[in-house]
């Protein structure tokens, strides 16, 4: 895990966060379109190439089908159906 260092705002929330820690994929910076989940609501965001943003309705049918996804939600009891 590593953590990067980039100032955004939860779309969903409006929640500052000074940096994000990635779980999986490589080291530093995210790629555009990698998922970003907020700390404060749980709800998925998606990177940008200045910032994050809500996912679109497909997006957020892949993630609801994205066993990894699912797993994390499970976690917190929230799991989508």
């Amino acid at each position: 895990m590593s953590t990067y260092d980039r100032a955004t705002r939860c779309p969903w929330c409006n929640r500052a966060h000074e940096a994000h820690t990635l779980v999986a994929g490589d080291e530093g910076e995210p790629d555009e379109g990698a998922i970003s989940v907020c700390i404060g609501c749980e709800w998925p965001a998606v990177f940008t190439s200045d910032g994050i943003r809500r996912p679109t309705i497909a997006e957020l049918e892949e993630l609801r089908l994205d066993p990894r996804f699912r797993e994390l939600a499970f976690a917190k009891g929230q799991a989508p159906s």
